[in-house]
Protein backbone atom coordinates (compact mmCIF):
# COMPACT_ATOMS: atom_id res chain seq x y z
CA UNK A 1 0.00 0.00 0.00
CA UNK A 2 1.19 3.59 -0.60
CA UNK A 3 -0.21 6.74 0.38
CA UNK A 4 0.84 10.09 -1.64
CA UNK A 5 1.35 12.61 0.26
CA UNK A 6 2.03 16.88 -0.66
CA UNK A 7 5.55 17.64 -0.12
CA UNK A 8 4.30 21.28 1.25
CA UNK A 9 6.07 22.19 4.31
CA UNK A 10 2.75 23.70 5.52
CA UNK A 11 0.78 20.00 4.77
CA UNK A 12 -0.31 18.79 8.24
CA UNK A 13 -0.28 14.94 7.70
CA UNK A 14 -2.72 13.15 10.97
CA UNK A 15 -2.70 9.32 10.83
CA UNK A 16 -4.77 7.16 12.62
CA UNK A 17 -3.49 3.67 14.13
CA UNK A 18 -6.21 1.20 14.90
CA UNK A 19 -4.70 -1.88 16.40
CA UNK A 20 -7.00 -5.15 15.73
CA UNK A 21 -5.05 -8.10 14.48
CA UNK A 22 -1.70 -8.88 12.75
CA UNK A 23 -0.77 -10.02 8.85
CA UNK A 24 0.69 -13.86 8.82
CA UNK A 25 2.53 -15.08 5.64
CA UNK A 26 4.45 -17.79 4.96
CA UNK A 27 8.48 -17.08 3.93
CA UNK A 28 11.75 -19.06 4.75
CA UNK A 29 15.08 -19.13 2.94
CA UNK A 30 17.60 -21.29 3.36
CA UNK A 31 21.14 -19.69 5.61
CA UNK A 32 24.62 -21.03 4.16
CA UNK A 33 27.61 -20.80 6.52
CA UNK A 34 30.64 -19.41 6.03
CA UNK A 35 34.17 -18.07 7.52
CA UNK A 36 36.19 -15.30 6.22
CA UNK A 37 38.80 -12.88 7.31
CA UNK A 38 37.41 -9.77 9.15
CA UNK A 39 38.69 -7.04 10.73
CA UNK A 40 37.57 -5.45 13.81
CA UNK A 41 37.49 -2.26 15.34
CA UNK A 42 39.51 -1.92 18.97
CA UNK A 43 39.61 2.05 19.17
CA UNK A 44 37.96 4.44 19.99
CA UNK A 45 36.68 6.15 16.58
CA UNK A 46 37.81 9.81 16.52
CA UNK A 47 33.74 11.41 16.09
CA UNK A 48 33.03 9.73 19.58
CA UNK A 49 34.12 13.43 21.55
CA UNK A 50 32.77 15.85 23.49
CA UNK A 51 30.51 18.35 21.19
CA UNK A 52 31.25 21.72 21.34
CA UNK A 53 29.74 24.81 20.30
CA UNK A 54 31.47 26.21 17.08
CA UNK A 55 33.52 22.81 16.42
CA UNK A 56 33.35 22.41 12.91
CA UNK A 57 31.26 19.04 11.90
CA UNK A 58 34.32 15.98 11.24
CA UNK A 59 33.53 13.44 8.29
CA UNK A 60 33.33 9.78 9.96
CA UNK A 61 34.29 7.04 8.39
CA UNK A 62 33.41 3.53 9.16
CA UNK A 63 33.77 -0.19 7.92
CA UNK A 64 31.69 -3.15 8.51
CA UNK A 65 31.69 -6.46 7.44
CA UNK A 66 28.88 -8.54 7.64
CA UNK A 67 29.38 -12.14 7.83
CA UNK A 68 28.05 -15.53 9.30
CA UNK A 69 29.41 -16.41 12.77
CA UNK A 70 28.68 -18.27 15.51
CA UNK A 71 28.77 -17.52 19.59
CA UNK A 72 31.11 -19.86 21.52
CA UNK A 73 33.54 -20.29 18.81
CA UNK A 74 37.01 -21.23 19.62
CA UNK A 75 38.21 -17.73 19.78
CA UNK A 76 36.51 -18.13 23.56
CA UNK A 77 39.00 -21.08 24.35
CA UNK A 78 37.83 -21.80 28.19
CA UNK A 79 35.03 -19.52 28.30
CA UNK A 80 33.14 -19.84 30.75
CA UNK A 81 35.05 -21.74 32.71
CA UNK A 82 37.64 -19.69 32.61
CA UNK A 83 35.63 -15.90 32.37
CA UNK A 84 38.37 -14.18 31.09
CA UNK A 85 38.44 -15.71 28.35
CA UNK A 86 35.14 -14.52 27.19
CA UNK A 87 36.39 -11.19 26.99
CA UNK A 88 39.20 -12.16 24.13
CA UNK A 89 39.17 -11.21 20.36
CA UNK A 90 35.90 -12.43 18.08
CA UNK A 91 34.83 -14.47 21.22
CA UNK A 92 30.82 -13.84 21.68
CA UNK A 93 30.11 -15.65 24.69
CA UNK A 94 26.07 -15.50 24.32
CA UNK A 95 24.59 -17.11 27.14
CA UNK A 96 27.20 -20.28 26.58
CA UNK A 97 25.50 -22.14 24.07
CA UNK A 98 26.90 -22.76 20.64
CA UNK A 99 24.00 -20.64 18.10
CA UNK A 100 24.36 -19.56 14.56
CA UNK A 101 24.26 -15.50 14.22
CA UNK A 102 25.22 -12.38 11.67
CA UNK A 103 27.82 -9.91 13.19
CA UNK A 104 29.39 -6.92 12.07
CA UNK A 105 33.18 -7.11 12.68
CA UNK A 106 32.54 -9.85 14.80
CA UNK A 107 30.87 -7.92 17.27
CA UNK A 108 27.39 -8.36 19.28
CA UNK A 109 26.20 -5.76 19.68
CA UNK A 110 27.29 -3.86 16.02
CA UNK A 111 30.19 -1.39 16.67
CA UNK A 112 28.80 2.38 18.76
CA UNK A 113 28.68 4.91 16.23
CA UNK A 114 29.10 8.24 18.29
CA UNK A 115 29.27 11.39 16.87
CA UNK A 116 28.08 15.15 17.05
CA UNK A 117 25.11 16.84 14.79
CA UNK A 118 26.00 17.82 11.46
CA UNK A 119 29.06 15.32 11.48
CA UNK A 120 29.28 13.44 8.08
CA UNK A 121 28.35 9.88 8.47
CA UNK A 122 30.37 7.35 5.72
CA UNK A 123 29.58 3.63 6.06
CA UNK A 124 31.14 0.88 3.93
CA UNK A 125 28.88 -2.36 4.02
CA UNK A 126 31.09 -5.18 3.30
CA UNK A 127 28.91 -8.01 2.55
CA UNK A 128 30.78 -11.26 3.22
CA UNK A 129 27.75 -13.52 3.05
CA UNK A 130 27.53 -16.04 0.26
CA UNK A 131 23.99 -16.29 -0.45
CA UNK A 132 22.28 -13.57 1.07
CA UNK A 133 21.84 -9.89 0.90
CA UNK A 134 21.70 -7.23 2.80
CA UNK A 135 20.88 -3.16 3.64
CA UNK A 136 21.68 -1.09 6.45
CA UNK A 137 18.50 1.22 7.87
CA UNK A 138 19.36 4.55 10.11
CA UNK A 139 16.51 3.82 12.85
CA UNK A 140 15.59 7.68 13.70
CA UNK A 141 18.00 9.36 10.81
CA UNK A 142 15.31 11.45 9.02
CA UNK A 143 18.01 11.02 6.17
CA UNK A 144 16.96 14.74 4.72
CA UNK A 145 17.82 15.40 1.00
CA UNK A 146 19.05 11.77 1.08
CA UNK A 147 16.13 9.35 1.48
CA UNK A 148 18.06 6.72 -1.13
CA UNK A 149 20.54 6.37 1.89
CA UNK A 150 17.31 5.13 4.35
CA UNK A 151 18.02 1.26 3.82
CA UNK A 152 14.81 0.00 2.77
CA UNK A 153 15.37 -2.90 0.21
CA UNK A 154 13.44 -2.37 -3.17
CA UNK A 155 11.63 1.03 -1.67
CA UNK A 156 15.24 3.26 -1.41
CA UNK A 157 17.87 0.99 -2.94
CA UNK A 158 18.72 -2.31 -4.08
CA UNK A 159 19.85 -5.35 -1.61
CA UNK A 160 23.33 -5.21 -1.68
CA UNK A 161 24.93 -8.43 -3.10
CA UNK A 162 26.85 -10.67 -1.47
CA UNK A 163 31.14 -10.05 -1.59
CA UNK A 164 29.97 -6.25 -2.59
CA UNK A 165 30.30 -2.97 -1.20
CA UNK A 166 27.92 0.05 -0.71
CA UNK A 167 28.72 3.14 1.13
CA UNK A 168 26.30 4.77 2.99
CA UNK A 169 27.35 8.89 3.40
CA UNK A 170 24.50 11.10 4.71
CA UNK A 171 24.62 13.79 7.60
CA UNK A 172 23.86 13.72 11.09
CA UNK A 173 21.23 16.38 11.38
CA UNK A 174 18.60 15.13 14.28
CA UNK A 175 20.15 14.42 17.61
CA UNK A 176 19.04 12.12 20.21
CA UNK A 177 19.30 8.30 20.88
CA UNK A 178 19.27 6.00 17.80
CA UNK A 179 20.35 2.94 16.18
CA UNK A 180 20.93 1.25 12.76
CA UNK A 181 20.12 -2.19 11.46
CA UNK A 182 19.50 -4.34 8.78
CA UNK A 183 15.97 -3.95 6.79
CA UNK A 184 16.32 -7.50 4.69
CA UNK A 185 14.77 -10.62 5.72
CA UNK A 186 15.40 -11.02 9.65
CA UNK A 187 18.84 -10.56 9.38
CA UNK A 188 18.50 -7.89 12.52
CA UNK A 189 17.22 -10.68 14.87
CA UNK A 190 20.41 -12.72 14.52
CA UNK A 191 22.62 -9.55 15.57
CA UNK A 192 22.91 -7.13 12.57
CA UNK A 193 22.10 -3.56 15.19
CA UNK A 194 24.14 -1.54 17.06
CA UNK A 195 23.94 1.82 18.49
CA UNK A 196 24.01 5.32 16.69
CA UNK A 197 24.28 8.40 18.74
CA UNK A 198 24.21 11.78 17.64
CA UNK A 199 24.61 14.10 20.42
CA UNK A 200 24.61 18.28 20.38
CA UNK A 201 26.73 20.95 22.36
CA UNK A 202 23.05 22.33 23.81
CA UNK A 203 20.99 19.79 25.68
CA UNK A 204 17.47 20.89 26.77
CA UNK A 205 18.41 18.74 29.62
CA UNK A 206 22.05 19.51 30.40
CA UNK A 207 21.49 20.75 34.01
CA UNK A 208 20.15 17.52 34.45
CA UNK A 209 23.18 14.97 34.75
CA UNK A 210 26.89 15.29 34.84
CA UNK A 211 28.12 12.97 32.27
CA UNK A 212 26.77 11.75 29.15
CA UNK A 213 29.26 8.62 28.82
CA UNK A 214 29.79 6.75 25.47
CA UNK A 215 30.12 3.40 28.32
CA UNK A 216 26.39 4.19 29.33
CA UNK A 217 24.45 3.51 26.19
CA UNK A 218 22.89 -0.29 26.31
CA UNK A 219 21.18 -2.13 23.87
CA UNK A 220 18.49 -4.96 24.48
CA UNK A 221 17.38 -8.16 22.50
CA UNK A 222 15.26 -10.51 23.36
CA UNK A 223 17.36 -13.76 21.80
CA UNK A 224 16.10 -17.20 20.84
CA UNK A 225 18.51 -20.44 21.50
CA UNK A 226 18.35 -20.58 17.18
CA UNK A 227 18.28 -18.65 14.54
CA UNK A 228 15.43 -16.14 13.90
CA UNK A 229 14.33 -18.00 9.85
CA UNK A 230 14.46 -21.61 12.12
CA UNK A 231 11.49 -20.31 14.78
CA UNK A 232 10.36 -18.68 11.95
CA UNK A 233 9.76 -21.32 9.55
CA UNK A 234 8.72 -23.77 12.30
CA UNK A 235 6.25 -21.51 13.73
CA UNK A 236 4.73 -21.30 10.58
CA UNK A 237 4.96 -24.97 9.18
CA UNK A 238 4.92 -26.87 11.93
CA UNK A 239 4.37 -26.29 16.02
CA UNK A 240 6.75 -23.75 16.68
CA UNK A 241 6.04 -20.89 19.21
CA UNK A 242 7.48 -17.59 19.25
CA UNK A 243 8.23 -17.19 22.28
CA UNK A 244 11.85 -15.98 23.56
CA UNK A 245 14.00 -18.27 26.44
CA UNK A 246 16.38 -15.10 27.68
CA UNK A 247 17.23 -11.19 27.02
CA UNK A 248 20.72 -9.95 26.24
CA UNK A 249 22.33 -6.56 27.03
CA UNK A 250 24.70 -5.13 25.05
CA UNK A 251 25.19 -9.02 23.58
CA UNK A 252 25.47 -10.49 27.66
CA UNK A 253 23.68 -12.01 29.41
CA UNK A 254 22.62 -16.06 30.88
CA UNK A 255 20.29 -18.17 30.48
CA UNK A 256 18.09 -17.85 33.79
CA UNK A 257 16.24 -20.73 35.08
CA UNK A 258 13.83 -21.42 38.35
CA UNK A 259 17.00 -23.06 39.88
CA UNK A 260 19.30 -19.99 38.38
CA UNK A 261 21.76 -19.55 35.37
CA UNK A 262 22.81 -22.81 34.01
CA UNK A 263 26.05 -21.33 32.51
CA UNK A 264 27.76 -18.54 34.65
CA UNK A 265 28.41 -16.09 31.42
CA UNK A 266 29.52 -12.78 31.75
CA UNK A 267 27.24 -10.08 32.56
CA UNK A 268 26.70 -6.33 31.22
CA UNK A 269 28.48 -3.81 33.49
CA UNK A 270 28.40 -0.35 34.09
CA UNK A 271 30.08 2.04 36.64
CA UNK A 272 29.41 5.15 38.20
CA UNK A 273 30.64 7.15 41.47
CA UNK A 274 28.73 8.36 44.16
CA UNK A 275 27.50 11.97 44.04
CA UNK A 276 26.84 12.20 40.38
CA UNK A 277 24.19 11.74 38.03
CA UNK A 278 24.86 10.14 34.46
CA UNK A 279 22.95 9.90 31.66
CA UNK A 280 21.59 6.28 30.17
CA UNK A 281 20.38 5.92 26.69
CA UNK A 282 18.47 2.39 26.30
CA UNK A 283 17.89 1.14 23.02
CA UNK A 284 15.39 -1.90 22.30
CA UNK A 285 16.31 -4.11 19.57
CA UNK A 286 13.44 -6.42 20.63
CA UNK A 287 12.42 -9.00 17.75
CA UNK A 288 9.72 -11.09 19.18
CA UNK A 289 6.35 -9.31 20.39
CA UNK A 290 8.31 -8.90 23.77
CA UNK A 291 8.50 -5.54 25.87
CA UNK A 292 10.64 -5.13 28.39
CA UNK A 293 10.23 -4.01 31.72
CA UNK A 294 13.11 -2.09 32.95
CA UNK A 295 14.13 -0.93 37.03
CA UNK A 296 17.43 -0.69 38.96
CA UNK A 297 17.50 -1.58 42.25
CA UNK A 298 17.51 0.83 45.02
CA UNK A 299 17.09 4.02 42.31
CA UNK A 300 14.40 5.38 40.67
CA UNK A 301 14.95 6.64 36.90
CA UNK A 302 13.95 10.50 35.62
CA UNK A 303 13.11 9.92 31.82
CA UNK A 304 14.07 12.90 29.67
CA UNK A 305 13.65 11.95 26.29
CA UNK A 306 12.33 8.81 23.61
CA UNK A 307 13.35 8.28 20.13
CA UNK A 308 15.82 11.57 20.58
CA UNK A 309 12.82 13.67 21.41
CA UNK A 310 13.10 15.39 24.60
CA UNK A 311 10.33 15.65 27.04
CA UNK A 312 9.74 17.46 30.58
CA UNK A 313 11.71 14.79 33.51
CA UNK A 314 9.46 12.42 34.67
CA UNK A 315 10.65 10.15 37.77
CA UNK A 316 9.59 6.78 37.66
CA UNK A 317 10.61 3.29 39.40
CA UNK A 318 10.72 1.51 35.68
CA UNK A 319 10.06 1.69 31.98
CA UNK A 320 8.70 -0.32 29.32
CA UNK A 321 10.34 -0.15 26.24
CA UNK A 322 9.24 -2.10 23.22
CA UNK A 323 11.14 -2.96 19.30
CA UNK A 324 12.56 0.24 18.04
CA UNK A 325 11.91 2.76 21.04
CA UNK A 326 14.77 4.50 22.80
CA UNK A 327 14.50 6.05 25.87
CA UNK A 328 16.87 8.23 27.93
CA UNK A 329 17.19 8.77 31.70
CA UNK A 330 19.56 9.97 34.22
CA UNK A 331 20.68 8.19 37.10
CA UNK A 332 21.67 9.53 40.11
CA UNK A 333 24.43 7.64 42.09
CA UNK A 334 23.19 8.63 45.42
CA UNK A 335 22.99 5.45 47.52
CA UNK A 336 25.18 3.29 49.70
CA UNK A 337 28.54 2.19 47.45
CA UNK A 338 27.75 -1.19 46.40
CA UNK A 339 26.48 -3.21 43.00
CA UNK A 340 23.22 -3.41 42.31
CA UNK A 341 20.94 -5.34 40.07
CA UNK A 342 19.42 -3.72 36.39
CA UNK A 343 16.53 -5.92 35.76
CA UNK A 344 15.40 -6.69 32.52
CA UNK A 345 11.77 -8.44 32.52
CA UNK A 346 10.04 -9.92 29.03
CA UNK A 347 6.47 -9.19 28.78
CA UNK A 348 3.98 -10.84 25.84
CA UNK A 349 6.00 -13.24 24.31
CA UNK A 350 8.70 -13.71 26.60
CA UNK A 351 6.33 -14.37 29.12
CA UNK A 352 5.63 -18.17 28.80
CA UNK A 353 9.20 -18.84 29.34
CA UNK A 354 9.82 -16.09 31.75
CA UNK A 355 12.65 -14.79 30.06
CA UNK A 356 14.51 -11.83 31.69
CA UNK A 357 17.77 -10.56 32.33
CA UNK A 358 20.15 -8.42 34.27
CA UNK A 359 23.37 -6.14 34.09
CA UNK A 360 24.76 -4.88 37.12
CA UNK A 361 25.49 -1.09 38.41
CA UNK A 362 28.58 -0.95 40.24
CA UNK A 363 29.21 1.92 42.44
CA UNK A 364 33.28 2.74 41.32
CA UNK A 365 36.17 1.26 43.86
CA UNK A 366 33.67 -1.50 44.38
CA UNK A 367 34.72 -5.20 44.01
CA UNK A 368 33.86 -6.85 40.63
CA UNK A 369 31.39 -8.87 42.46
CA UNK A 370 27.83 -9.38 41.28
CA UNK A 371 24.97 -8.06 43.67
CA UNK A 372 22.90 -9.25 46.92
CA UNK A 373 19.61 -10.35 45.72
CA UNK A 374 17.42 -12.79 43.77
CA UNK A 375 17.93 -12.71 40.31
CA UNK A 376 13.80 -14.34 38.58
CA UNK A 377 11.56 -13.08 36.29
CA UNK A 378 9.01 -12.01 39.34
CA UNK A 379 11.31 -9.70 40.84
CA UNK A 380 12.07 -7.68 37.85
CA UNK A 381 8.21 -6.48 38.18
CA UNK A 382 9.31 -3.31 40.02
CA UNK A 383 6.51 -1.72 41.79
CA UNK A 384 5.55 2.12 41.81
CA UNK A 385 5.41 4.40 39.15
CA UNK A 386 5.73 2.44 35.15
CA UNK A 387 6.84 4.78 31.95
CA UNK A 388 4.94 3.89 28.88
CA UNK A 389 2.74 0.30 30.08
CA UNK A 390 1.45 -1.85 27.17
CA UNK A 391 -2.25 -1.96 26.56
CA UNK A 392 -2.53 0.81 28.76
CA UNK A 393 -4.40 4.25 28.37
CA UNK A 394 -4.54 7.78 30.18
CA UNK A 395 -5.52 8.63 33.10
CA UNK A 396 -4.55 5.48 35.20
CA UNK A 397 -1.91 7.49 38.37
CA UNK A 398 1.20 5.20 38.73
CA UNK A 399 0.55 3.87 35.06
CA UNK A 400 1.99 6.91 32.53
CA UNK A 401 1.53 6.62 29.37
CA UNK A 402 3.49 8.01 26.01
CA UNK A 403 0.62 10.54 25.39
CA UNK A 404 0.31 12.35 28.51
CA UNK A 405 4.14 13.25 28.46
CA UNK A 406 5.18 16.76 27.45
CA UNK A 407 7.57 17.72 25.07
CA UNK A 408 10.39 20.70 25.27
CA UNK A 409 10.30 20.87 22.06
CA UNK A 410 7.73 24.42 21.37
CA UNK A 411 4.71 23.99 19.35
CA UNK A 412 4.35 24.88 15.85
CA UNK A 413 2.00 27.90 15.32
CA UNK A 414 0.18 25.41 12.92
CA UNK A 415 -0.40 22.45 15.13
CA UNK A 416 -3.74 23.03 16.73
CA UNK A 417 -4.93 24.08 13.13
CA UNK A 418 -7.28 21.30 11.10
CA UNK A 419 -4.75 18.48 9.24
CA UNK A 420 -4.65 19.00 5.28
CA UNK A 421 -4.91 15.02 5.03
CA UNK A 422 -6.12 12.37 7.34
CA UNK A 423 -5.75 8.96 6.94
CA UNK A 424 -7.03 6.01 8.72
CA UNK A 425 -4.51 3.02 9.44
CA UNK A 426 -6.67 0.29 10.71
CA UNK A 427 -4.41 -3.22 10.81
CA UNK A 428 -5.79 -6.39 11.66
CA UNK A 429 -4.27 -10.23 12.80
CA UNK A 430 -5.04 -13.41 10.85
CA UNK A 431 -4.63 -16.64 12.34
CA UNK A 432 -1.17 -18.42 11.42
CA UNK A 433 -2.60 -21.33 10.26
CA UNK A 434 -4.38 -19.56 7.24
CA UNK A 435 -5.84 -21.98 4.85
CA UNK A 436 -4.87 -19.68 2.60
CA UNK A 437 -0.96 -20.88 3.14
CA UNK A 438 -1.77 -24.24 4.14
CA UNK A 439 -3.18 -27.54 2.60
CA UNK A 440 -5.83 -29.59 4.69
CA UNK A 441 -6.13 -32.18 2.21
CA UNK A 442 -2.82 -33.26 3.13
CA UNK A 443 -1.93 -32.43 6.66
CA UNK A 444 -4.01 -31.30 10.07
CA UNK A 445 -4.26 -27.29 10.26
CA UNK A 446 -4.57 -26.20 13.73
CA UNK A 447 -6.28 -22.18 14.49
CA UNK A 448 -3.57 -20.57 16.93
CA UNK A 449 -4.81 -18.50 19.53
CA UNK A 450 -3.52 -15.57 19.55
CA UNK A 451 -2.80 -13.14 22.84
CA UNK A 452 -4.01 -8.98 22.93
CA UNK A 453 -1.01 -7.88 21.19
CA UNK A 454 0.19 -4.04 21.12
CA UNK A 455 2.09 -3.32 17.63
CA UNK A 456 5.03 -0.70 18.12
CA UNK A 457 5.07 1.08 14.47
CA UNK A 458 7.85 3.38 13.65
CA UNK A 459 7.49 5.39 11.14
CA UNK A 460 11.00 6.17 8.48
CA UNK A 461 11.94 9.63 7.64
CA UNK A 462 9.82 11.74 10.41
CA UNK A 463 9.27 12.07 13.90
CA UNK A 464 5.14 12.93 14.92
CA UNK A 465 3.51 14.46 17.48
CA UNK A 466 1.19 11.85 19.29
CA UNK A 467 -1.93 13.96 19.94
CA UNK A 468 -4.20 10.60 21.16
CA UNK A 469 -3.43 7.39 22.27
CA UNK A 470 -5.71 5.18 24.36
CA UNK A 471 -7.44 1.70 25.02
CA UNK A 472 -11.06 1.34 24.21
CA UNK A 473 -11.30 -2.66 24.65
CA UNK A 474 -9.66 -5.87 24.02
CA UNK A 475 -10.88 -5.35 20.45
CA UNK A 476 -12.29 -2.17 18.47
CA UNK A 477 -13.34 -1.64 14.62
CA UNK A 478 -12.60 1.54 11.81
CA UNK A 479 -16.28 2.14 12.52
CA UNK A 480 -16.32 2.63 16.27
CA UNK A 481 -13.35 4.85 16.70
CA UNK A 482 -14.27 6.97 13.45
CA UNK A 483 -17.96 7.44 15.34
CA UNK A 484 -16.12 8.18 18.55
CA UNK A 485 -13.75 11.34 16.25
CA UNK A 486 -17.16 12.17 14.73
CA UNK A 487 -18.83 12.96 18.16
CA UNK A 488 -16.03 14.96 19.79
CA UNK A 489 -15.05 11.66 22.02
CA UNK A 490 -11.53 11.43 21.09
CA UNK A 491 -9.48 14.35 23.17
CA UNK A 492 -6.91 15.54 21.29
CA UNK A 493 -2.98 16.93 22.67
CA UNK A 494 -2.61 19.94 20.51
CA UNK A 495 -0.15 21.67 22.76
CA UNK A 496 2.83 19.95 24.14
CA UNK A 497 2.10 16.59 22.05
CA UNK A 498 5.29 14.26 22.86
CA UNK A 499 7.02 13.47 19.66
CA UNK A 500 8.37 9.94 18.91
CA UNK A 501 9.38 8.04 15.75
CA UNK A 502 8.45 4.53 17.28
CA UNK A 503 5.26 4.18 18.87
CA UNK A 504 3.09 0.98 20.58
CA UNK A 505 -0.60 1.00 19.59
CA UNK A 506 -2.94 -0.34 22.16
CA UNK A 507 -4.02 -4.39 21.82
CA UNK A 508 -7.91 -2.73 20.98
CA UNK A 509 -6.93 0.95 20.49
CA UNK A 510 -5.63 3.86 18.78
CA UNK A 511 -3.72 6.37 18.04
CA UNK A 512 -3.49 9.70 16.52
CA UNK A 513 -0.24 11.28 15.22
CA UNK A 514 0.50 14.49 12.92
CA UNK A 515 3.94 15.24 11.23
CA UNK A 516 4.42 17.93 8.40
CA UNK A 517 4.66 16.50 5.26
CA UNK A 518 8.26 18.17 4.69
CA UNK A 519 10.84 15.80 3.59
CA UNK A 520 10.40 14.28 0.17
CA UNK A 521 10.68 10.61 -0.54
CA UNK A 522 9.61 7.05 0.02
CA UNK A 523 8.98 6.40 3.38
CA UNK A 524 8.19 2.91 5.06
CA UNK A 525 5.62 2.49 7.98
CA UNK A 526 5.75 -0.39 9.42
CA UNK A 527 5.36 -2.54 12.69
CA UNK A 528 8.69 -3.01 14.21
CA UNK A 529 8.45 -7.00 15.31
CA UNK A 530 10.54 -8.60 13.24
CA UNK A 531 8.16 -11.43 11.68
CA UNK A 532 5.09 -8.74 11.27
CA UNK A 533 6.86 -6.78 9.37
CA UNK A 534 8.51 -9.49 7.02
CA UNK A 535 4.90 -10.79 6.73
CA UNK A 536 3.60 -7.51 5.51
CA UNK A 537 2.48 -5.27 8.33
CA UNK A 538 3.50 -2.22 7.10
CA UNK A 539 3.24 0.51 3.94
CA UNK A 540 5.14 3.25 2.33
CA UNK A 541 4.25 6.78 2.39
CA UNK A 542 5.12 8.62 -0.99
CA UNK A 543 6.26 12.47 -0.10
CA UNK A 544 5.95 14.92 -2.68
CA UNK A 545 6.07 14.21 -6.51
CA UNK A 546 9.28 12.40 -8.23
CA UNK A 547 10.83 15.56 -8.97
CA UNK A 548 10.48 16.06 -5.74
CA UNK A 549 12.94 13.76 -4.64
CA UNK A 550 16.41 14.20 -3.85
CA UNK A 551 18.38 13.42 -6.75
CA UNK A 552 20.61 9.83 -6.92
CA UNK A 553 23.78 10.32 -6.87
CA UNK A 554 25.68 9.12 -10.32
CA UNK A 555 26.12 5.22 -10.62
CA UNK A 556 23.32 4.57 -7.78
CA UNK A 557 22.69 0.63 -8.02
CA UNK A 558 19.64 0.05 -10.00
CA UNK A 559 17.32 -3.15 -9.73
CA UNK A 560 15.60 -5.00 -12.87
CA UNK A 561 14.31 -7.88 -14.05
CA UNK A 562 15.69 -9.48 -16.47
CA UNK A 563 13.90 -12.08 -19.46
CA UNK A 564 15.62 -13.27 -22.38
Amino acid sequence: MTHHLSSHPKSLISFYLLEMRALFRNFVVLLILTTLSIQCQDTIHECSRECLEGEPPKSCHYEFQIEHYSTMTKACWDCPLNITDCYRHHCIPGIGKERGLFTINRQLPGPGIQVCKGDEIIVDIVNRLSSETTTMHWHGVRQVGTAYMDGVPLVTQCPISPLTTFRYRFWADNPGTHFYHSHSAIQRGDGIAGPFIIRQPEDPHKDLYDFDLSEHVLIVDDWLEDLSMTRYASAHHGEGHFSSGTILVNGKGRNYSEGGAEVQTPLSRFTVTKGFRYRFRMISNGNMNCPIQVSVDGHTLQAIASDGQAFEPVEVDSIVISSGERFDFVLNAAQNVDNYWIRFRGLFDCEPEKAHQVAILSYETMPNSEPNGDVTWENGNRPGKILNPINKGSGLGNEISIGELDAVNKDDALWNSDPDVKIWLPYDFYMTNNLNFHDPDHYPVHLAQMFESSHPFHLHGYSFRVVAMERLNTSTTLEEVMALDAQGLIQRKLSGAPIKDTISVPAGGYVIARFYADNSGYWLMHCHLLYHAENGMGLVFKVGEDSDMPPIPDGFPVCRSWIN
